[in-house]
């Protein structure tokens, strides 16, 4: 089935009242052909997504939801977006499917009315905030992408984190959204961000140097962002990524105007039962 027919199925369901789904416009083609199971008013489907399998619900009934998920081919990754932390409205629901929770990530985003870099830093960090150095690090070039693509690799697991392929890294390096910090020729570490309007997106960071390296090229990046009027800056993160959390000022939300949060759990289908009639 393509998508675009879907998408227009999910129309009829919402006019029934009790709508749910965790597919956002756009996230695949209109044109890319899935696999589905359906039954009453219910569908789940999936497709492949870089280096895994995503799937998707939509339906009135979550006993209805459940069973099509069950379906779903064993190791699949299902991920659901809500608002309120610890409060997944769908995960009951979701699990009686099959998945098992195996991670979540929450979405940080702030303006700020105070360029962070302003706000004094305290212990070890203070002495990294001292030594700043602006024209520290450099943009990657295409001689790096098979280098970026081996370490992210190697780093990140596809099925819970966004793992780039090398036609995106190519793209991230046309663009000049990474840069990065070189010892004897090899890369330590690697800052991945994007410009959205008047917004920066902090996509990804990996430090395999000392801490100034990468506060150095962060940095960088968050200034040059703030002289151009940026003032929104938003990332996601792993809950159990203690290293990340605790990077932050302690005096960091002195800098913060506003912020909000967004939470999204990551399921993987357990394969209790492997699809036998899904259809493409």
């Amino acid at each position: 089935m393509l998508i675009e027919e879907i998408v227009e199925r999910m129309r009829t369901y919402r006019e029934l009242g009790g709508f749910m789904t965790n597919y956002i416009t756009g996230m695949v083609a209109d044109k890319t052909r899935v696999n589905t199971v359906e039954s009453g008013n219910n569908l789940v489907f999936w497709c492949p997504e870089r280096f895994r399998t995503r799937c998707f619900y939509a339906g009135c009934e979550t006993k209805g939801i459940s069973e099509l998920l069950i379906h779903a081919p064993e190791g699949s990754v299902l991920e659901t977006v809500y608002r309120e932390d610890g409060n997944n409205p769908d995960k009951k629901m979701i699990e009686e499917g099959g998945f098992e929770l195996r991670d979540t990530s929450v979405r940080y985003s702030y303006t700020y009315h105070t360029r962070l870099g302003d706000i004094p830093e305290h212990g070890r960090r203070a002495l990294l905030q001292k030594l700043y150095n602006p024209e520290f690090g450099e943009f990657a070039t295409l001689d790096d992408l098979d280098e970026l693509f081996q370490i992210h690799r190697e780093i990140f697991n596809p099925q819970l984190d966004e793992v780039m392929t090398l036609e995106e890294w190519e793209q991230i390096i046309k663009n000049r959204e990474c840069i990065l910090v070189r010892v004897k020729n090899r890369i330590v570490t690697y800052y991945v961000f994007r410009i959205e309007k008047n917004k920066l997106y902090s996509h990804v960071s990996v430090n395999k140097g000392p801490a100034n390296y990468l506060y150095n090229i962060e940095r960088r990046i968050y200034d040059e962002c703030w002289d151009n009027g940026i003032r929104t800056n938003y990332w996601w993160v792993s809950k159990n990524n203690k290293v990340a959390t605790g990077r932050l000022n302690d005096d960091f939300m002195k800098a913060v105007q506003s912020a909000s949060y967004l939470y999204n759990d990551i399921f993987i289908q357990g394969g209790k039962q492997h699809d036998k009639y899904g259809k493409v």
